[in-house]
């Protein structure tokens, strides 16, 4: 042992040797212990429905307020006294009807007057115009009386239309929503009477997204349903040509018959425009995972027994289930299991229709 400490370098090399051969001794415990590991973990099972594309019928959905197709405030076109009332708050109107009127005052007499001036004038005016023609008479004098006729005329007209004017009337058949006056009142010129709706067509005002106003066009049937469930066909009288420059939605307007009256306006309604039937699949939304990028995926099982990830999109949506297109015909979609499989993955596929799938899998 002195010859050994005497020579402390032979220890390093032996020592060092001894870990070398360690080293290059190959590990058999270790690697049968991995080859037991991998042997050991099975294969994933996984519960799988085989597709059938069925039809289904698209729409397009949105909500909206109903309105009334005309609404108007209706004035008084002069001022004066309110001597009667022709129409009652709620009450129908037809286009002509009287919903007020007012004092007449002098303007009676002062038109009785007008038309007996130009009756005058009209007189002078002929007598005149025969002395012309046979030159015992000017033309400038025919002219003067021809501007005396004219302008005692012209008052005629003037006194009538006013005399109309105190005859407040319906513009357009509907009903009076409200009425601001009551007899007696004066009111001066310009002064709101009654406000009139008509009710007969309602119309429906929704706004869609620019991703689907391209499926609109004017003249197609939509179904127009209350929150109360009334239900109606209506057909699309309007479509905005530009969008809101804050929200990219466009206006569009859907034209609904209301003439029983059934239907009040100022509601919310749920507007249905069929778009046609396509070719779908129907699953639960449990089955959908999205990816980094945010698309909508279905895992399914290849030919091969592998998983895939199939890209789809939502074509309509009931409160049983997603209708999806994207998915490729006969697949065998993983309805069970697809939360502990990945992209890639060997699985052992069972269809649904027989035992279930173990949860713990």
């Amino acid at each position: 042992m002195r010859w050994l400490t005497d020579r402390p370098y032979l220890i390093s090399i032996l020592i060092l040797t001894a870990v070398t051969v360690w080293m290059m001794m190959p590990k058999r415990e270790a690697e049968d212990a991995g080859a037991t590991q991998t042997s050991a973990r099975p294969i994933q099972k996984v519960q799988v429905r085989q597709m059938t594309a069925d039809t289904t019928e698209l729409s397009l959905d949105f909500t909206g307020r109903t309105r009334p197709l005309q609404e108007a405030q209706i004035a008084a076109e002069v001022g004066g006294q309110i001597m009667t009332i022709g129409a009652e708050r709620g009450s129908r109107v037809e286009a002509g009807d009287i919903i007020a009127s007012l004092d007449q005052g002098t303007l009676t007499e002062q038109l009785a007057s007008a038309q007996a001036d130009y009756n005058v004038a009209r007189a002078d005016y002929a007598a005149k115009t025969k002395l012309a023609q046979k030159g015992l008479n000017s033309s400038i004098v025919q002219a003067q009386a021809g501007a005396t006729m004219s302008s005692t005329k012209a008052r005629v007209a003037e006194l009538e239309r006013t005399l109309a004017k105190l005859e407040v009337r319906a513009p357009f058949a509907g009903v009076l929503a409200d009425r601001r006056i009551e007899q007696g009142d004066f009111v001066d010129k310009g002064h709101t009477i009654a406000d009139l709706l008509n009710i007969d067509t309602l119309v429906v005002e929704g706004s869609v997204a620019e991703t689907l106003i391209s499926n609109l066009r004017v003249g197609i049937e939509a179904t127009v349903s209350l929150i109360g469930g009334e239900t109606r066909a209506g057909t699309v009288r309007y479509i905005s040509p530009v969008a809101d420059q804050r929200t990219r939605m466009f206006s569009v307007e859907i034209e609904v018959d209301n003439s029983d009256g059934a239907m009040p306006a100022g509601m919310t309604a749920e507007v249905s425009v069929p778009l046609g039937a396509v070719s779908a699949y129907k699953l639960s939304p449990a089955l959908l995972t999205l990816s980094a990028g945010g698309d909508i995926l279905v895992a399914g099982v290849s030919d091969q027994d592998t998983v895939e990830l199939y890209p789809v999109d939502i074509v309509r949506a009931e409160a049983d289930g997603l209708w999806l297109s994207g998915i490729p015909d006969d697949a065998r979609v993983i309805t069970l299991g697809q939360g502990f499989v990945h992209e890639g993955d060997t699985v052992e596929p069972i269809d649904e229709s027989e035992p279930a799938v173990n949860s713990d899998n």
